[in-house]
């Protein structure tokens, strides 16, 4: 299984920079991961945003700040780390952070506003979330589950270990 998940890394890797030779894109933070829709790559980043660029002429068209939390060591605030994104149609957007006390946050970004669908409260441990369809989430936990996700019901459909 691990193997398998490199080799999509790497064809997800090798695809956007073939999407990209002719130009370089310039991150205004560190990149942990990318998803390419169409002409769109979706970059996460370590510094609590994810970066929307434009392939075609190489340039950021838009750019979604997650909210800080407050770290457990201190009253201090910090940028979560963006761990995936995910999208169907480029518009709404899935993304994973973390969040307070060493916990996950799960958001959808549509329409120019930020939901948050889960945070460190419910426990979830989530390590990636993509869609299934418009309205379905795919969660993979910490805990080696698999839980299926109704996004206008909010509840769980489906969960396996």
């Amino acid at each position: 299984m691990k193997k398998l998940l490199m080799l999509f890394a790497a064809f997800l890797t090798l695809s956007a920079a073939q999407m990209v030779q002719d130009g370089v894109i310039k991150t205004k933070n560190s990149v942990l991961g990318i998803h390419v829709y169409q002409n769109l790559l979706f970059a996460a980043t370590n510094n609590g945003t994810v970066e929307i660029f434009d392939l075609k002429n190489n340039s950021l068209k838009n750019e979604i700040i997650l909210p800080q939390f407050k770290s457990g060591f201190s009253d201090e605030l910090v940028s979560p780390r963006v761990i995936n994104t995910d999208t169907l149609d480029g518009k709404k957007v899935l993304i994973l952070s973390d969040d307070t006390q060493g916990g996950k946050a799960l958001f959808m970004y549509e329409g120019g506003e930020l939901r948050q669908i889960f945070s460190h409260k419910d426990k979830l441990n989530i390590s990636k979330a993509y869609f299934v369809d418009e309205s379905k989430i795919i969660l993979g936990t910490l805990g080696n589950e698999i839980k299926l996700y109704d996004l206008k019901q909010k509840t769980f459909l489906y969960s396996v270990q």
